[in-house]
């Protein structure tokens, strides 16, 4: 299915001391080339919201495979207080057909509810945002597209420079296998700055168009 290939989650989880904030403020830009040419962006916002952050996802695919033409919106909000996520609302769209799904912290678990699973998961795992680092070692995250959990492998490659936001920029490349098998690098503030995978016949490549020094920590 097209959408599972655009979008394995992978992505970070911060440790942090109770009570502090889950991430850094910022916001992320990226320009999604298909087979070299554009078809659309990513955009990751993180804002602080009380005593929490709140993340919010838009995602915007508008292209073709073979003779097929196809669009993909994908708009997700996430509510964190500290290292806590204590709600997740989305909603993914392919061509005509959407489907959403949401959690809430509730008591010692996440209640989650979507298309492919409904019921309570640990609240450690993190959802699937990409731009979270750190839950590339948590080995399972929750995919934002279906409600379901997906089990991850991460091989760390090493550092390479990219291009990202305009400049050369040092970051470390990581091989993440799930459903999906794709590269994604972030730099050493654990910013993350650009991805590729190929998905049914397509070369995919996230290219950073906003400056790093803006992008979120999460």
């Amino acid at each position: 299915m097209m959408r599972s290939a655009l979008f394995t989650a992978a992505a970070l989880w911060l440790a942090c001391l109770p009570g502090a904030l889950a991430a850094t403020p910022g916001r992320s830009e990226f320009q999604v080339i298909g087979n070299g040419r554009p078809i659309g962006s990513h955009i990751v916002e993180v804002a602080r919201a009380g005593d929490g952050v709140t993340t919010r996802v838009v995602v915007d695919f508008a292209g073709r495979i073979g003779p097929i033409r196809f669009t993909y919106a994908h708009r997700c909000t996430e509510n964190w207080r500290g290292e806590t996520l204590s709600a997740l609302d989305c909603i993914d769209t392919f061509g005509r057909r959407s489907e959403r799904v949401t959690a809430r912290r509730e008591g010692r678990g996440l209640t989650v509810q979507g298309p492919k699973f409904a019921g309570v998961i640990d609240p450690a795992i993190p959802p699937g945002s990409w731009w979270r680092k750190d839950s590339l070692a948590t080995g399972r995250v929750l995919d934002t597209r279906s409600g379901a959990q997906i089990a991850l492998q991460v091989r760390r490659v090493g550092e390479e420079t990219v291009q990202a936001g305009g400049a050369a920029v040092r970051a470390t490349r990581y091989e993440v296998r799930g459903s999906t098998d794709a590269d994604v690098w972030y730099d050493a503030s654990g910013r993350w700055v650009k991805m590729a995978f190929r998905a049914r016949g397509v070369s995919f490549e996230y290219r950073l168009t906003s400056p790093v020094s803006s992008a979120p920590v999460g």
